[in-house]
């Protein structure tokens, strides 16, 4: 299934995602999100199929796996302080700017459906390595 979301509404969304993102220190960084899921998200085969072997099956699964992985340290103090806080919307986002596909059951891939949070697709690498 090919998404339906333009080339000028990814472009808005990761305008949109960015400034969330540059809310708040302890946010994932975008560069890192991105990265995360080059790194981990390597499966050809929909990420809702058992032969997968991708590290979660939903965009919302990636979301708590990439904020385990991002530690923040609050900026007046020395220690780290926990997890970073990472959005279902950002992943998709991310997803979808590296060419990977997303699909659901029920629902289209449209720019309303990829910045509502509650929304989560199932993904997959495009082989073009």
């Amino acid at each position: 299934m090919k998404h339906y979301i333009t080339e000028t509404e990814l472009l808005e969304l990761k305008r949109i995602v960015n400034e969330e993102i540059n809310m708040y220190d302890y946010n994932t960084p975008y560069e890192f999100i991105k990265t995360w899921i080059k790194n981990h998200c390597r499966n050809t085969v929909w990420s809702d199929k058992k032969s997968s072997k991708t590290p979660c099956c939903t965009t919302y699964g990636l979301k708590h796996a990439i904020e385990r992985d991002y530690p923040y340290k609050d900026k007046n103090s020395k220690n780290w302080e926990g997890y970073g806080y990472c959005a279902n919307n950002w992943v998709k986002c991310a997803l979808l700017d590296l060419g990977y596909e997303l699909k659901d059951d029920y629902k289209l891939v449209t720019f309303e459906n990829m910045i509502n949070n509650a929304v989560n697709y199932y993904y997959r690498k495009i082989n073009n390595d």
